[in-house]
């Protein structure tokens, strides 16, 4: 009878075998003069360097030059209720058909976009999206006066 193999023991009984325990070393060249690398960044990257400037001032490396943007967000709108209306809209842009999602990427904001344009409006008629705007009547108004008929004129 022949011994069949098992994934995940190894020769070694004292060994197991996972998708955890392979040693792979991967390594990135670049060549000397690539234009991906430039040396005289070399310093600023260095660990040594940043942590020895944080020792001396007390404060990490600024990441990004740009000054911070602050916005006024007290419109009386929480974080809990605007979650719960992009998930109201993602709902109901589901519940689309297929071929109109499609339309636009499966893209909700895609679709908002579109139907606020005004131009779309008979687009959107077309497809049942929208109910056609009721027609004015465009008659005479109808003459009030009570006229009768029958009777002869003295």
């Amino acid at each position: 009878m022949s011994q069949k193999y098992s994934p995940l023991l190894h020769p070694s009984p004292s060994h197991f075998q996972s998708i955890h325990n392979h040693h792979h070393s991967y390594s990135l060249i670049f060549p000397p003069n690539s234009p991906y690398t430039k040396q005289s960044f070399a310093a600023e990257c260095d660990i040594n360097t940043i942590m020895s400037r944080y020792m001396a001032t007390g404060e990490m490396p600024v990441l990004d030059d740009r000054a911070p943007q602050y916005l006024d967000v007290s419109s009386g709108f929480d974080f809990a209720a605007m979650q719960a209306q992009i998930i109201e809209a993602q709902s109901l842009f589901d519940d689309l058909p297929s071929t109109l999602r499609t339309r636009f990427s499966n893209d909700p904001a895609a679709f908002l976009a579109y139907c606020q344009d005004d131009a779309n409006r008979p687009e959107m008629e077309m497809l049942g999206l929208l109910r056609k705007k009721p027609v004015p009547d465009t008659l005479p108004p109808a003459d009030t006066r009570s006229v009768k008929p029958d009777e002869p004129s003295k």
